[in-house]
């Protein structure tokens, strides 16, 4: 499962409250945590003998502007997962995840019907966090962003009286597990993702991310969160003596901004320079490669060709 460090993408989390409707659909001979996240917006239920990192909470100053929640059985797991290692054998371990139902229309407008189901939602986020996206795809050659990720096909699951979800199973040279995606309303989707070692994601486990999906709750609003992931991150930007109309700004978009997007998410796109500007910072803050100089070069191609 890939940590939030390597997707370049916005992240943090709010709050859950456990249902009791929901809570009913939980296994009776699993011992249960509440989960309740520092800002108080985000309860669900987890293995009360689970170990939980809020990447919220660990890291204030750059964390992720949504809630992104990440638990598993043991230290080892977590401290694997932050630093972006695979899952060894006998290892694994679930995420939270609320995201707004805007953010996918403007990061993948073409990856979604217009009228997303739970299930669209599932595959989407599969994707995001588990494919494989190239640098720079050969020339003539189609990109693929799912790297080699097989996905199954979106199913409808149960999670409580009158509550439904779209689940996705998905297989990687290095993970194996299930996304599911519960609407909780018009703006706001809770994703529960469960993997672990190819070969070895049980139906057990599957049940426990079920059985985690049905208690998600969260009382924050789509539009706070949107303006969270819209804001600029604070950053250091290393200066560059390089004349910026030296430098091959198509070329750096290719190189240094398709490493966690696609280009189409940017040949979209038409800004003026106030807009390429606060995307190009905001996307700096989340880490993209750029100095001073690069960032120049990025900003004028953009505004001269888009």
């Amino acid at each position: 499962m890939k940590s939030l460090r390597s997707l370049l993408v916005w992240i943090t989390l709010l709050t859950l409250i456990i249902s009791p409707t929901l809570a009913l659909a939980q296994d009776d001979d699993q011992e249960w945590e509440t989960y309740l996240s520092p800002d108080e917006l985000l309860t669900f239920s987890y293995p009360a003998d689970w170990m939980v990192l809020d990447y919220a909470e660990e890291e204030e100053e750059m964390g992720p502007p949504f809630p992104f929640v990440v638990f598993a059985p043991d230290q080892e797991t977590l401290d694997r997962l932050d630093m972006d290692e695979p899952f060894l054998e006998g290892q694994r371990a679930m995420a939270v995840v609320i995201l707004p139902a805007p953010f996918f229309a403007m990061m993948m407008p073409e990856a979604l019907p217009e009228e997303p189901s739970a299930g669209d939602y599932a595959s989407q986020v599969a994707v995001m966090f588990f494919g494989s996206f190239e640098e720079a795809p050969a020339e003539g050659a189609e990109e693929d962003p799912t790297g080699g990720l097989t996905l199954g096909e979106p199913e409808e699951v149960e999670l409580g009286e009158d509550v439904t979800g779209g689940l996705v199973t998905l297989l990687s040279e290095t993970d194996e597990g299930v996304v599911i995606a519960r609407l909780l309303d018009d703006d706001l989707v809770a994703v529960i993702i469960a993997a672990g070692y190819p070969g070895e994601f049980t139906d057990d486990l599957r049940q426990l991310a079920l059985d985690v999906a049905a208690s998600v709750e969260y009382t924050g609003t789509a539009d706070a969160m949107m303006e969270a992931l819209l804001a600029v991150p604070e950053f250091e930007l290393e200066e560059s003596d390089v004349d910026p109309a030296t430098l091959d700004g198509n070329a750096l978009i290719d190189e240094r901004c398709t490493v966690c997007h696609t280009r189409d998410r940017i040949d979209q796109q038409d800004k003026d320079l106030a807009g390429w500007t606060a995307t190009v910072d905001r996307m700096i803050g989340y880490g993209a490669d750029l100095d001073s100089a690069e960032r120049q070069a990025v900003i004028n191609y953009l505004v001269e060709t888009h």
